[in-house]
């Protein structure tokens, strides 16, 4: 299911650092993985104040759900694109709502 999803993926720069630092945490060597991801479709998109602002309105509701600062980046990216967020964290179906983006569980 993820094959599927990644040609045209968005991800935030604010995930992609996180991406990035799990990976040298694992002491994976991160050299030319900007360019492996771009060569599978997916976009690293800027972090725009539009997106911090969501961002913060998010946290009330989503904190009680356990959702770190970068789960809420991908929401607000989610929203901005108009897309669908993919994620395997069930705790996120239960923020269905006006302001956040459709999001669709992978397992």
């Amino acid at each position: 299911m993820v094959d599927a999803n990644l040609e045209g993926a968005w991800i935030s720069s604010v995930n992609w650092s996180e991406v990035l630092q799990k990976s040298m945490e694992h002491g994976v060597n991160t050299d030319g993985l900007s360019e492996d991801w771009a060569e599978l479709g997916v976009m690293v998109q800027p972090f725009l104040i539009e997106d911090a602002l969501r961002m913060a309105r998010y946290w009330l509701r989503s904190r009680a759900l356990g959702l770190s600062f970068a789960d809420r980046a991908s929401l607000a990216l989610g929203a901005r694109s108009g897309g669908v967020v993919v994620t395997a964290d069930r705790a996120w179906i239960d923020l269905i709502g006006t302001d956040y983006p459709v999001i669709q569980l992978i397992r």
